[in-house]
């Protein structure tokens, strides 16, 4: 390090000065503090020889060159390797987080229990046969489950209908790919003699329609549009805003109560007839099923009724109207036709049709699930189950709330179930999952005619 030459020399004045001052300080001079006079004497006369000293050292020699240089690399060092710590901390969270994930993932899993692996097995065997002549429908009983309910702690039964019908066609049975599809114009195609069918829960017409309903329906080009939760009298529908090249029926729910529920059909093709409600007045108050009769099927489009929050309308729902809407679909079979019922049906039925399992969640509570097996016992088959037996995170609605949809963390509520001897007709069963506008996606299915 270089030493400033006038350093010494300064010194010696300053102290030399301290003692001049105070030889006259009895003239009346204020004597001053040594203190304060090296300080003052330093900044006149010590500070101006340091910036002297430091112009003439502006260029340092080439020790001082290699020393600041060594200083800059040791610094550049410090900085990178601060730099690495935190990308591998970084890494550290991202990888703490997959591991989370994953055991999440493998718990999830490992509940499912050895019946859904036999039911996974069946669904590949049925893969390695798409060529059967007969029509059957397997039932398989998945292990038990606990169920926690507020009135009892008990073990249940829960029956999952796996449908391995398959026919002579190639549409029939197990697919490859997962049925959804994220654009209209990723597919499925529909082919010479179908027609396609799509439902789609809107959570009100009028929100709808200011978020693209009508470019997406000229998009989609369904044959039979079914709608729920429309939530508005037809009496308010402005129709020049409605898709064109649709017959528009709808079924709303009675005064003062016009703005709740609600269900409707749009057809390019006139049904023979449309029939509204159950024909029950316990059922019919809030426009929840319309039936409409075409050539070689009857289509029921429902928005069934959810149980409650605390499941108030538990019992409601299970031992009336899912009777009632049972028996209803068995009359429309008895005439000679079979039925397709689509909609917002308010179960999900497998396990693997929800994310977050809870018993105790209107919806997947065991009653329900263990009447919507009912249901389909008693000669239906739930057309994407037949498709894609063992796929999961195949949902149809998601919660407003909490980012949910971003997280995909979902439920299957929306269905098309068919009769059973009608699903060698069916050629694909699908959701649109990125459709926007609703806390629903649209979901479809195409149909030979």
């Amino acid at each position: 390090m270089r030493t400033n030459p006038l350093f010494l020399p300064t010194i010696l004045l300053t102290n030399c000065c301290s003692s001049f001052l105070a030889r006259f300080s009895c003239l009346g001079v204020r004597r001053v503090e040594v203190g304060s006079k090296f300080k003052l004497l330093s900044l006149l006369l010590v500070q101006p020889t340091n910036i002297l000293f430091q112009s003439r050292a502006y260029y340092p020699t080439t020790t001082n060159m290699s020393t600041r240089k060594s200083a800059r690399t040791v610094g550049k060092d410090v900085k990178e390797k601060v730099k690495k710590d935190e990308v591998e901390k970084e890494e550290e969270v991202v990888e703490e987080k997959e591991e989370e994930t994953k055991e999440v993932e493998a718990k999830e899993e490992k509940g499912k229990g050895k019946g859904k692996g036999k039911a996974k097995d069946k669904g590949k065997e049925k893969a390695e046969e798409p060529k059967v002549e007969q029509t059957t429908v397997t039932t398989v009983t998945t292990t038990e489950e606990t169920t926690t309910s507020d009135e009892r702690g008990t073990k249940r039964k829960i029956e999952e209908v796996v449908a391995t019908t398959s026919s002579s066609s190639s549409s029939s049975g197990p697919r490859s790919d997962t049925g959804v599809y994220l654009t209209v114009t990723d597919g499925p195609a529909v082919g010479p003699n179908q027609i396609k069918i799509i439902s789609w829960n809107v959570a009100g017409y009028k929100s709808v329609s200011g978020k693209g309903f009508a470019d997406y329906v000229k998009k989609e080009n369904p044959d039979i549009l079914c709608l729920q939760e429309t939530k508005i009298e037809e009496a308010r529908v402005v129709k020049d805003a409605l898709p064109p090249g649709y017959e528009t029926f709808w079924y709303h729910a009675v005064s003062p109560n016009a703005g709740y529920s609600g269900t409707a059909i749009f057809s390019k093709t006139a049904p023979i007839k449309v029939t509204k409600g159950l024909g029950k007045k316990s059922h019919d108050d809030e426009g929840r099923a319309i039936t409409a009769e075409f050539p070689t099927f009857f289509l029921v489009n429902t928005y069934v009724p959810n149980s409650g929050r605390g499941l108030p309308n538990l019992k409601y729902r299970v031992n009336e109207w899912d009777k009632d809407l049972l028996a209803h679909l068995k009359s429309l079979e008895s005439k000679g036709k079979p039925v397709i019922w689509c909609g917002d049906l308010n179960v999900a039925h497998l396990d693997i049709d929800i994310k977050n399992r809870n018993p105790k969640l209107a919806g997947f509570t065991p009653e329900e699930r263990q009447s919507f097996t009912d249901i389909l016992n008693a000669g239906f088959v739930d057309t994407y189950r037949h498709f894609y037996p063992t796929v999961t995170g195949s949902y149809t609605f998601w919660a407003f709330m909490g980012g949910a949809r971003g997280k995909d963390v979902g439920w299957r509520l929306d269905y098309f179930i068919v009769s059973k001897s009608i699903i060698g007709r069916i050629h694909h069963s699908f959701i649109r999952k990125t459709v926007m506008g609703s806390d629903h996606a649209p979901i479809g299915i195409i149909l030979d005619v």
